[in-house]
Parts: structure tokens; C-alpha cells; sequence
């Protein structure tokens, strides 16, 4: 949904001192779990949440109706300040990983995974940011996640769903990575396409306006409504 930008940014505000709390709470004097343990338990919610990234995107917001229509804000104006509420992401995280393994693990074990889940989400925002608001570098993770979505936007298939890593679109056969054209077109003159994470900026990476994207998104459109209907 399209927020202000204080809900917006909302999210790094609220995110990292709640998982440093619960961090914080998993290696308490008493606790059972040592730091190894929590650090592992942690970066195994940062990994979990890459999945959930997947699924969710994919799924969630390119195949129920409902989420779908409003995930349309997005692809129509990639630079508005669209996204979750921090109170509705908050919730949700804490409702479905929180309480739950609190309830079947204990509070220690759940306290430092669902910190890696919230840490992997705001791993998440902050790279959508980056890749939609900020001139990258050409070279850098940012701008090979930057060229990876932007072919998500404008592509003529559906693809590249992950955001943070290929790893999932890689793993279910969803990863695009562009076209190149042969070689011997540049020898006719013709123009070539550039290799994969050396496009020059203006080009795919950066295309977040103008006719071009007003047509992916028409067929976008039609697909998501017709499947969904």
C-alpha cells in the first residue's frame, strides 16, 4: 500500500533495536543458548527469510488477487513510497515465527530466529530501497541486484522474484538474466546488448519510467487479472 515517507522509513527505525532486544534476551545471564549457538540460530532466520522473500513476492503478491492489485502501485511507480506497515510487518513476524516457536522451542531459541527473520526483512527493505532510490556503482551487489529486479519489472515473463539473492529464483527455474545477441551483429553494426552486471546506467538497470514499462505493465496486468479470474 502507498505510505508516507515517515511510515515509510519507519522500518529502520523500529527493526534493529527490536531484534537487538531480542538478541539481547536469547544471551542473557541463564540462558541456554551460548553466543555460537544464538549467532547460528540467527543467521538461520536471515536465511528462512530469503525463502519466505521468495514465496512471498511470487506468490502472494503476484497471484492473489487482492495483494496483487496492490503490489500494481509498485511496478506502476517503482520510486513511490509503497510497502508494508512496520506495525503490519511487525505483527505478522512476530505472530507467525514469535510466538509460535516460543510456545513449542522456548523464548531463547525464538527470540534469536525470529531476530534473524526481522534482520533478513530489513536486509530486504534496504536493498529495495537502494536498488529503486539510489545510483549504483556498476560491479557491486547493489547494482547486480538492481539489474536482476529491474529485469523483474520490465521483462516480458515473470522472473527474478528474489530481491536480496538469485539463490531461490535459481533454485526454482525462475531466474532471468537477459538476452545477449550474437556476436555478429556488432560486426553488422548493430547494436549489442551488454554483458550480465556491466550494463551502463540508463539502460535496463535503470528504466523505471516511460513507454516501455507502460507495456510490461499492461500485459502484467492482464495476466495477474486473468489468471486470478
Amino acid at each position: 500500500m502507498r505510505l508516507s515517507k515517515g511510515s515509510y522509513f519507519a522500518d529502520f527505525v523500529v527493526y534493529p533495536p527490536v531484534a537487538a532486544m531480542l538478541i539481547g534476551a536469547a544471551v542473557r545471564p541463564g540462558s541456554p543458548l551460548s553466543w555460537s549457538e544464538t549467532v547460528l540460530v540467527c543467521a538461520g532466520g536471515v536465511c528462512v527469510w530469503t525463502l519466505l522473500e521468495y514465496i512471498i513476492h511470487r506468490v502472494v503478491l503476484h497471484e492473489v488477487r487482492y495483494f496483487a492489485t496492490m503490489h500494481e502501485m509498485h511496478h506502476d511507480d517503482p520510486s513511490d513510497f509503497v510497502g508494508t506497515p512496520t506495525w503490519l510487518s511487525l505483527g505478522m513476524i512476530c505472530s507467525g515465527a514469535l510466538l509460535p516457536l516460543w510456545w513449542e522451542t522456548g523464548f531463547d531459541l525464538a527470540s534469536a530466529f525470529t531476530a534473524g527473520l526481522m534482520l533478513g526483512y530489513l536486509w530486504y527493505v534496504g536493498v529495495h530501497y537502494m536498488i529503486h532510490h539510489w545510483r549504483i556503482e556498476p560491479g557491486t551487489y547493489l547494482y547486480r541486484r538492481k539489474r536482476h529486479h529491474a529485469l523483474h519489472h520490465h521483462a516480458l515473463l515473470e522472473c527474478n522474484f528474489g530481491v536480496t539473492s538469485s539463490f531461490w529464483d535459481r533454485v526454482f527455474a525462475t531466474r532471468f538474466a537477459g538476452r545477449r545477441r550474437p556476436l555478429g551483429r556488432a560486426a553488422r553494426g548493430q547494436p549489442t546488448a551488454a554483458p550480465m552486471g556491466s550494463a551502463p546506467m540508463g539502460s535496463v538497470a535503470d528504466s523505471e519510467s516511460g513507454a516501455a514499462r507502460a507495456g510490461v505493465l499492461g500485459l502484467w496486468r492482464g495476466r495477474r487479472l486473468g489468471q486470478a479470474g
